[in-house]
C-alpha cells in the first residue's frame, strides 16, 4: 500500500507524542514515539513524515511511521532485536517494582485508618473519604490522559496535585502507573512524592495527643 504523507505540526517531548497534518487536508492524526524507532533526538517540528492510518489500543485512529516503500519503520532485524528486548524485559522489571512499593504503601494506609479507628483516634468514615478521593483523583487522571491524546482542554497540573494533597493520592499513584500518564515528568513525580508524604505526615500527626485535641476541636 502507497503510504500518505504529511507534516509533523505538533510535538510533546515530555510525553513523547505529537500530532502529523495529512497533506491530503483531513485531520490530523496523534503519532506516538514508539512508531518513530529508536530516537536520540526529539523530531523536528515540519519535518515531513511517510505513514499509515492505524489504531490504537482504544480503537482510536493514529499514524504509523513507515519508510517510502511502507514498511514500519520501528521493525529492526537480528541483534537490534535482541537489545530492544533486553531493554524491555528490564524496563518492565523496573514497573513491576514501582507498582510493589505503591500498593504497599496504599495498603498501609488503609491498614493504618483502620486500626486507627479500631484504637478510636480516627473517625472510620475516614477510610470512605480516601476511598471517594482517590477514585475521584483516578478518573481526573483518566480524563487527562484522553484529553492528552485529543488535543483537548487539560486539567491543571495543580489541581491533580491538590487532589493527591487532600487525600486522593492512591488513586494518583494508581492512575500514574496503570494509566501511564504524568510518569516521565520528573518536577511532576517529585511534587506528587511531596503531597503523599504532606498528607500521611497529618495523618500521623492527627492521632499524637496534640493532633487528638485539635480533632476533637474540629468535630465540635
Amino acid at each position: 500500500m502507497k503510504p500518505l504523507t504529511g507534516t509533523l505540526v505538533n510535538w510533546n517531548n515530555d510525553k513523547g507524542y505529537g500530532f502529523i497534518q495529512p497533506d491530503n487536508g483531513s485531520e490530523r492524526l496523534f503519532v506516538h514515539i514508539s512508531s518513530l524507532g529508536p530516537q536520540t533526538t526529539a523530531p523536528k517540528l515540519g519535518v515531513k513524515l511517510h505513514y499509515q492510518t492505524s489504531k490504537d489500543k482504544q480503537g482510536r485512529s493514529c499514524a504509523l511511521i513507515v519508510n517510502d516503500k511502507g514498511a514500519p519503520v520501528y521493525q529492526r532485524r537480528g541483534k537490534v532485536n535482541t537489545k530492544a528486548k533486553h531493554h524491555k524485559r528490564k524496563a518492565n522489571s523496573g514497573v513491576s517494582g514501582q507498582l510493589g512499593v505503591r500498593l504497599l504503601l496504599i495498603s498501609a494506609l488503609f491498614i493504618g485508618l483502620f486500626l486507627a479507628s479500631l484504637m478510636q483516634r480516627l473517625p472510620i468514615g475516614l477510610i470512605l473519604y480516601y476511598l471517594l478521593a482517590s477514585l475521584i483523583t483516578y478518573l481526573a487522571y483518566a480524563q487527562d490522559k484522553q484529553a492528552a491524546q485529543t488535543g483537548q482542554w487539560r486539567i491543571k497540573e495543580n489541581s491533580l496535585q491538590l487532589l493527591s494533597l487532600i487525600g486522593g493520592w492512591p488513586g494518583a499513584l494508581l492512575g500514574q502507573h496503570s494509566l501511564r500518564h504524568k510518569s516521565k515528568k520528573v518536577t511532576f513525580r517529585l511534587g506528587l512524592w511531596l503531597m503523599v508524604l504532606l498528607n500521611s505526615t497529618l495523618l500521623i500527626w492527627l492521632v499524637t495527643d496534640n493532633g487528638q485535641a485539635m480533632l476533637k476541636q474540629w468535630l465540635r
